[in-house]
């Protein structure tokens, strides 16, 4: 398989950043989707293992992710996003 190494090395920090960002609260509900995606992608290469039970979690996370806010980096990340975004947009116009 080509770029065999890179990939493992793109699958572990993946992973890892994202195991990160659920258990600190910090974009959470995009955190589950990324998390989600590559449990897809480990379903359609074959593997079966927990994934499906893992994947209704994290939609379930997902779903969930609206109420994230209110606990966690989430709290204060969200809103300074939203600030930065207002003030780039206010700037363009």
């Amino acid at each position: 398989m080509p770029n065999a190494v890179a990939l493992s090395y793109l699958v572990a920090w993946g992973e890892l950043l994202i195991g990160i960002a659920l258990v600190l609260g910090c974009l959470t509900t995009f955190a589950a989707l990324m998390g989600a995606v590559m449990n897809m992608a480990f379903l359609l290469a074959g593997t079966s293992s927990t994934n499906p039970n893992l994947l209704i979690g994290e939609f379930l996370l997902l779903v969930a992710g609206w109420n994230a806010g209110a606990v966690g980096l989430d709290y204060w990340v969200i809103p300074w996003l939203r600030r930065q975004f207002r003030r780039k947009a206010s700037t363009e116009t």
